[in-house]
């Protein structure tokens, strides 16, 4: 049987490999929005320390972040993290839409502790709260906060700020595993950096999220990274990672920080709409998770993506190479476990390999870009 973690780390390494470029001879592109200067991300472990981080901090923080993914009707990944409740998830929405609008399915959460658990997301049913019903991706509407089937024991999600953060605060941005990143990372540890808020936007719509804008830098499955700060009261969420410049222009690898040249990266506030739909699903009763749909897509990868993203074909009702089902049978469920008690057997995080094997969220394809590119605003 293949080891499940060798299965993950195999994924994400060729699919973070350079792009080999769209159909029809283009070169390939460089994975960008590096800004003023290197790319400063690194290893939770390594970096952390830096960046102020104690020991208690950074266990945290692998307990209550990781990846966001979805299997059907195409894969798509990027990064989400525990929000108020042990058993909810803040993302970016457009993670769990199709291009197309239509609402993706079989998604899941899965942590970087040392220990990981892989728990599906309720994306259905009254189990998740959208920015709108259709989010743009890169608005203000573009978060999700989503329900869990089980919580996950022992997580402590770091509260969210009560307002905006202003100008020139300093984050923690914490991502599940960006591609084409500069160093190689440890697929199993979240990645870090280090930067600044350079401007704050009040909402325009009484629904929508503020907005920041930030001299981070963001590669593919940036989406959804969680922006921490640190208060007299600990570290606490500014927001989440939503959109970045053209990541295909050459000429903005390590750019200075410009809004209009496009070579910026953009977060909504975690204060006001998006703290109100995380207590509005709180305050819900738990949603059962609906049983999973047979996959929309088997055999060949897609074109332009990796040929871990899809899992092999198999005739009907017999098991992969891991010794699984394709359908991922064994996560079905009847009902929700109540807060606190154990949960029913997770599936294993190989069932998972076609959209952790694509390694980029979900508005990719091999024309546009991993994250929704930056229009000047006023």
């Amino acid at each position: 049987m293949i080891s499940p973690m060798l299965v993950l780390v195999a994924a994400l390494a060729a699919a973070a490999a350079p792009d080999a470029g769209p159909r029809g001879g283009r070169p390939a592109a460089t994975p960008v929005n590096i800004i003023d200067g290197a790319d400063d991300r690194d290893s939770l472990l390594v970096l952390g320390p830096t960046l102020g981080l104690s020991p208690t901090e950074i266990a945290r923080i692998r307990t209550v972040t990781g990846f966001v993914g979805c299997l059907s009707p195409s894969p798509s990944l990027g990064a989400g993290a525990l929000f108020l409740t042990d058993r909810q998830v803040l993302t970016a929405a457009h993670i769990l839409f199709e291009p197309s609008g239509r609402r993706r399915s079989r998604c899941f959460f899965r942590t970087q502790a040392p220990s990981p658990e892989t728990v599906d997301l309720v994306v259905e049913g009254g189990g998740a709260r959208f920015g709108a019903e259709r989010p743009k991706a890169g608005s203000a509407a573009d978060f999700a906060v989503v329900q869990l089937a089980r919580p996950i024991a022992g997580a402590l999600p770091f509260p969210p700020l009560a307002a905006a953060p202003a100008a020139g605060e300093r984050l923690v941005v914490v991502t599940a595993h960006p591609a084409g990143m500069a160093r190689e990372v440890d697929k199993a540890v979240p990645v870090v950096q280090g930067c600044t808020v350079r401007r704050a936007l009040a909402p325009r719509s009484p629904d929508g999220a503020a907005t920041f804008r930030t001299d981070c830098d963001a590669t593919g499955s940036s989406s959804g990274g969680l922006n921490l700060v640190r208060t007299g009261d600990g570290l606490r969420v500014a927001g989440i990672t939503v959109s970045t410049g053209p990541w295909r222009n050459p000429r903005l690898v390590g750019a200075p920080y410009s809004e209009k040249a496009g070579s910026l990266t953009v977060a909504l506030a975690a204060a006001g709409a998006i703290t109100a739909a995380g207590r509005a699903l709180a305050a819900a009763p738990p949603v059962a998770a609906a049983p999973p749909r047979p996959l929309a897509v088997e055999g060949p990868a897609p074109p332009g993506a990796s040929a871990l993203t899809t899992a092999p074909a198999h005739p009907a009702g017999q098991p992969g190479a891991t010794g699984q089902s394709p359908t991922r049978q064994g996560s079905a469920r009847q009902g929700a476990a109540p807060q606190g008690a154990a949960g029913p057997p997770q599936p294993a995080p190989t069932d998972h390999r076609r959209a952790l094997g694509l390694g980029l969220d979900s508005t990719y394809a091999p024309s546009r870009p991993p994250l929704q590119p930056w229009a000047p605003q006023p």
